[in-house]
């Protein structure tokens, strides 16, 4: 089988997970988060009660940071063992 980069996909897996936290700041920043968390939750037959805080700058950024690089850490990990396990 083929090697996976270890870079590569965890660059891959941590871009992923920041456009899609990108995507939830949006929501946030625009006010529909509330609105789509009670939807989401509504399709798995829950209701939940919490509050969405007001949006800023600075927590934003560092989510998406330390989304990333988490994200990198398992796409590195994940390649890793893949090539481990497929020699």
């Amino acid at each position: 089988m083929k090697q996976l980069s270890t870079h590569g996909t965890g660059m891959t897996l941590g871009s992923f997970a920041a456009l899609t936290h990108l995507v939830w700041l949006i929501f946030v920043g625009i006010g529909i988060a509330k609105p789509f968390m009670d939807w989401m939750m509504s399709l798995h037959m829950m209701q939940c009660t919490w509050s969405i805080l007001p949006f800023a700058w600075g927590t934003a950024i560092w989510l998406l940071i330390m989304v990333f690089i988490i994200g990198y850490i398992f796409g590195w990990v994940f390649a890793y063992l893949w090539n481990y396990f497929h020699k």
